[in-house]
């Protein structure tokens, strides 16, 4: 019993540590030694590690096949106990990345199990995971395509259905729980975007770009930022240059009426002789 204990206490120190690899493998084992026994502790011990060994991969393929690996450990879990809080929060995590690699059929279907944990996780004194994962559900909701939204409805039973605002809402409340995330005020800065307020946007996008990354998603998300600053300094670039123009416009357009001007003013003072020359016979 110790020794368990002090194993665990270990495991609980790589996840801390965000050591994947190391926490991976050793959840992996006492996995293999427990069998067909359940552990709710260990299973979500596992999905831990697995998301941080996903996050900090570079490789598409590895990344889904951890996130699977997880996904079935979730799947028993929830089964035994649908309304622990923490189950919730790691089968939606898991379910909710898993997502994100996934061909768009899986993409819908694993959308709508996502949707239903966050639902009952949101019942449960949610924490600023839940409010973050609800706050970007919802901006992918908005902006769906009108196909998107028609295959999603058969899934879902009805077109689903979210606001910007309803996003921004539930991302600012997860940025008061816990600030600074890379993750959640990339997600601010774009509902901000949408809405045209490209102050508070680019607030948001400079704390990503200067926060620390821990895992490769962090510099995904880091370089995403960089590219939707530089496209709103093209963009007011682009602005001041339309405002310019018509400035322009009219200083030309003042300067040819004064050099026009000038040419009457020339002619009336110099003018032409236009009587016809008679030649003498």
């Amino acid at each position: 019993m110790a020794a368990s204990s002090e194993i665990f206490a270990q495991l609980d120190d790589f996840l801390n540590a965000y050591e994947g690899d190391k926490a991976y493998n050793l959840a992996k084992t006492l996995l293999e030694e427990a069998g067909e026994k359940v552990d709710t502790n260990l299973y979500l011990c596992f999905m831990h590690a697995c998301y941080i060994v996903s996050n900090c991969s570079t490789n598409e393929i590895k990344r889904k096949t951890v996130l699977d690996e997880a996904y079935g450990y979730g799947k028993k879990i929830f089964e035994l106990e649908p309304n622990n809080r923490e189950v919730l929060k790691w089968c939606a995590i898991i379910t909710g990345s898993l997502a994100e690699v996934a061909t768009m059929k899986e993409k819908i279907a694993l959308g709508h199990e996502f949707k239903n944990y966050l639902d009952k996780a949101a019942e449960n004194e949610p924490d600023s995971s839940i409010f973050h994962m609800r706050g970007r559900f919802s901006y992918q909701i908005a902006n769906l395509s009108w196909l998107e939204r028609t295959a999603a409805s058969v899934v879902f039973g009805a077109p689903p259905y979210a606001t910007i605002e309803n996003a921004l809402s539930d991302l600012l409340r997860a940025e008061e729980l816990n600030p600074g995330q890379i993750d959640n005020q990339l997600y601010i800065a774009k509902c901000y975007l949408d809405q045209g307020d490209r102050i508070n946007a680019s607030k948001y996008l400079t704390n990503v770009i200067y926060s620390h990354a821990v895992d490769e998603i962090d510099v995904e998300q880091q370089n995403e930022a960089r590219k939707l600053i530089e496209n709103i300094i093209k963009e007011q670039s682009q602005e001041l240059i339309t405002l310019k123009m018509p400035e322009e416009i009219t200083m030309k357009t003042r300067k040819a009426k004064d050099n026009t001007k000038l040419e009457d003013t020339s002619e009336e003072s110099n003018p032409e002789d236009t009587n016809d020359t008679v030649k003498p016979e």
